[in-house]
């Protein structure tokens, strides 16, 4: 059976309560006079037991059900048997093992905890500091700060001024941070929209979904795949490296220098020029070219720009080509080629690939009137050496000379 007693509030700054027992609460109250406790007997002690030391007091000898306070008194609860709830209080909060979940609501000073084994959930707190584990889920919003170490479940942050997660086990989505965002290391999705400041996550093992990180983005190692909307603002930097598909989407007005490279295709709405550093890697310069968008890619990747003519493909690095590729396969070759060797400033005769054989002269023996079909070896290699070529591996010169070699 529950029973009730007061404590006397004047001179008390800090109030530590030894145990609460299950569904606890601890309020606070503006008006508050006195302190209000509702207690659970603990073994021979038929009340708590008050320990005063200048303006700290120690509440002990009882499991604290609910506890009402003045609003700015700082509470520290040592263990709470089962959930807990905390709210309107303007000191500062210090919680060390919550052996259920914890809830807590309109919190104006800064929040320290240790321990949580159920889930953690935050409306409306200032400066929340988890500084050991979570076991369960985290859930914030509409706050100021957060610091987060490690966090079992999954997480979900729905306004914020600045945020710092260490490791989450499970998948992570944030919205509307003002600030800075940084996480160390997340194991499932995550999905970054709305973030005003510089976004940092150092490894994610899922897939990711960024929108509008206006502050800027460095995500160097993501496992799966990656899909990226704009705005980006010129005066930030994105740097992304997936092991997956990437997929980049830039408005109309971005104005940023692009560049990119690809294990897989590159189909891009932007027309790519490449480098001649003999990898796989274009460049593009947006508008005046003022940010930077650095994008990796372990697989394919697709570009698009609003109010762009369409897609193109800029390159293709795999092994082999596929039946579809080979489709109409001469023409493709001659018109890529002539664009790449016209491109370099070496033009051919015609326009369309190699000179076409003259007629014959008058006394001079009859020629067929068709060339011989190429073998299909000799298709393959062509395409392999237009593939180079796109790739930047060798010259528009070196890839002359090596489709001459062919036809002779």
């Amino acid at each position: 059976m529950s029973e009730y007693t007061t404590y006397p509030v004047e001179g008390i700054n800090h109030l530590i309560i030894d145990e609460m027992t299950r569904d606890a609460q601890v309020w606070g109250a503006v008006d508050a006079t006195e302190l209000q406790i509702t207690y659970q007997p603990s073994g021979a002690e038929r009340a708590p037991t008050f320990m005063a030391d200048g303006d700290e007091v120690v509440l002990s000898r009882a499991n604290v059900q609910r506890i009402t306070v003045p609003a700015g008194v700082n509470v520290t609860v040592k263990r709470a048997s089962g959930d807990l709830h905390i709210r309107r209080l303007a000191g500062e909060i210090s919680v060390e093992a919550v052996h259920g979940d914890l809830r807590l609501g309109s919190l104006w000073g800064t929040t320290r905890l240790a321990r949580v084994d159920g889930d953690l959930r935050a409306d409306d707190v200032a400066d929340l500091r988890l500084l050991g584990t979570c076991a369960g889920d985290l859930r914030f919003e509409g706050g100021g700060h957060l610091e987060a170490e490690t966090i079992a479940g999954d997480v979900r942050i729905a306004g914020a001024t600045e945020v710092r997660l260490g490791r989450v086990h499970g998948d992570l989505w944030i919205e509307r941070v003002e600030g800075a965002f940084q996480a160390e290391r997340v194991s499932g999705d995550a999905r970054l929209n709305e973030i005003g400041g510089p976004a940092a996550l150092r490894t994610l093992h899922g897939d990711l979904r960024v929108i509008a990180a206006t502050g800027g983005l460095s995500v160097p190692q993501v496992q799966g795949d990656a899909i990226v909307q704009g705005p980006f603002s010129p005066q930030a930097s994105y740097a992304l490296t997936t092991n997956g598909d990437v997929s980049l989407a830039l408005p109309a007005d971005t104005d940023a220098r692009l560049t990119v490279r690809a294990n897989g295709r590159i189909r891009s709405d932007v027309p790519l020029t490449p480098t001649a550093d003999g990898t796989p890697t274009f460049t593009a310069t947006i508008g005046q070219g003022t940010g930077r968008v650095n994008v990796i890619s372990g697989g394919d990747m697709r570009i698009t720009q609003a109010g762009a003519a369409g897609p193109r493909v800029a390159a293709d690095v795999r092994d082999s080509a596929t039946p579809e590729d080979l489709r109409n396969l001469g023409d493709r070759i001659r018109q890529q080629v002539t664009t790449s060797l016209a491109a370099a400033g070496i033009m051919v005769e015609g326009g369309h690939g190699p000179k076409p054989a003259r007629s014959a002269r008058p006394g001079s023996p009859a020629r067929s009137a068709a060339p011989p079909t190429p073998p299909q070896s000799t298709v393959e290699e062509q395409l392999r050496i237009l593939k180079m070529v796109e790739s930047g591996v060798i010259t528009a010169e070196q890839a002359e000379l090596l489709l001459k070699a062919l036809e002779g």
